[in-house]
């Protein structure tokens, strides 16, 4: 009984230390929150917003949906946190979603610099926060 109390405890630790743990910039699942000082107001069947970067050596992959239209292309970061985001995109029409898309996709174009602070990844165009995006 005492063995199984202590396995539990050590379990539900480990699991908190995980979700407070920071998230890594690359192979995260970044979820869109806050844009141009705005919380999110996404319809109610939407998918959510989100990007994904996955680095190696040789290429950095951007991947995610912006809103409307799945999207693809690349990042690279060459410095101290700056980012350069090049995204490439299907161009599907939505009308509840376009201008949303719009707006991302220029935020990611316009972002020079990245934060992250804990579970959450800000994005800048030199001191103006443009986004902020949660882990999933």
């Amino acid at each position: 009984m005492r063995q199984s109390f202590y396995l539990s405890w050590v379990g539900a630790l480990l699991l908190g230390l995980t979700q407070c743990a920071p998230a890594r910039l690359e192979n995260t699942s970044w979820n869109l929150v806050e844009l141009e000082g705005k919380a999110l107001d996404m319809p109610m069947n939407a998918k959510r917003v989100y990007i994904q970067l996955k680095g190696s050596d040789e290429q950095q992959n951007l991947s995610g949906f912006a809103g409307c239209n799945s999207m693809g292309g690349s990042y690279s970061t060459p410095g101290d946190n700056a980012i350069i985001f090049e995204p490439i995109s299907t161009r599907m029409f939505c009308e509840e979603t376009m201008e949303l898309e719009n707006a991302f996709i220029k935020m990611l174009t316009s972002a020079d610099r990245y934060q992250i602070e804990g579970r959450q990844l800000l994005l800048y165009k030199q001191d103006l926060l443009l986004g902020k995006f949660r882990a999933g």
